[in-house]
């Protein structure tokens, strides 16, 4: 995609008539305009858009614990994100940043991953979705892997961006199975050394995820049904609140407290991460 012609796609969504509206309020939510995107650039356009979604869009699950499950289709991604002002779970917030990314007319892919275990074998396909954007050159971009949220240029550069985590953590890409990375072909994403997940060639569509997000939203085994999560990227680092348990991370330091009282954690949910509750978050099934 030619600069000239992303210049032109900032401005005007591909399909400007009925996506106008939500593209425009998708930016409001991430506190940025048209005018600000356009201005920083191909690359620093797709950046700050990153940035944002990790810093304002909370990684959380508790729609799952409500029983409402979870959204795999573009209107579903963006009435829950822009007109709820919820977060989601990783299928979610990088749904609704890739057809965010599409619509302002980057050239992006939503791709599976398949998500490594302790011992570095990966389960079944299509259990994390992940952006891969061209802005020429391709990066991985995930703004909801757990407690983690970056941007991975996939040749390989000093430019790799962590949102709310550690800056000294070795991230890379690499192909399926070690070597140089081939955009067009399976990457493997690492965190220092270890493998997180593995990216599959194929683009896909949020629809896609129908399979994974059903056994996210039912099974007894999925993480997403046991405990309360939220979390979202600071200026400084990381907050998140595990069930009860209240963690910030800041310049490198971890300080932690229980928030016993049912009203003052209705209230770190709104204060710290905007969200709006009727009710206290109960932890869902155990086993």
């Amino acid at each position: 995609m030619s600069g000239d012609s992303w210049d032109a796609a900032v401005m005007t969504p591909r399909d400007s008539g009925g996506s106008r509206a939500w593209v425009d309020a998708y930016l409001t939510r991430l506190g940025l305009d048209r005018v600000e995107v356009h201005l920083a650039g191909h690359r620093g356009g797709m950046l700050a858009l990153a940035e944002a979604h990790a810093r304002l869009v909370p990684y959380e699950n508790l729609a799952v614990l409500r029983g409402d499950g979870v959204q795999c289709t573009v209107e579903g991604v963006v009435d829950k994100i822009v007109r709820r002002r919820h977060g989601g779970i990783g299928l979610e917030v990088n749904g609704g940043l890739a057809a965010l990314l599409d619509a302002l007319g980057y050239d992006v892919e939503l791709r599976g991953a398949a998500v490594a275990a302790e011992d570095g074998r990966y389960g079944p396909p299509l259990m994390h979705a992940v952006i891969v954007a061209r802005i020429p050159d391709p990066w991985i971009v995930d703004v909801g892997f757990n407690a983690e949220a970056f941007a991975l240029p996939v040749g390989g550069s000093d430019d790799a961006q962590a949102y709310g985590a550690s800056a000294d953590v070795a991230r890379e890409v690499q192909a399926a199975g070690g070597g140089l990375p081939d955009p067009s072909a399976d990457l493997d994403v690492t965190i220092n050394g270890a493998p997180i997940y593995c990216v599959e060639a194929r683009p896909r569509r949020l629809e896609d995820f129908v399979a994974p997000a059903w056994w996210y939203g039912t099974s007894p085994d999925s993480p997403h049904r046991k405990s309360p999560l939220c979390s979202r990227a600071t200026s400084q680092g990381r907050v998140t609140l595990a069930d009860r348990r209240f963690i910030h991370l800041a310049g490198g330091r971890i300080s932690e407290r229980l928030i016993e009282d049912d009203a003052d954690l209705v209230a770190t949910y709104q204060r710290r991460f905007g969200l709006q509750l009727a009710e206290v978050p109960q932890p869902g099934i155990t086993g």
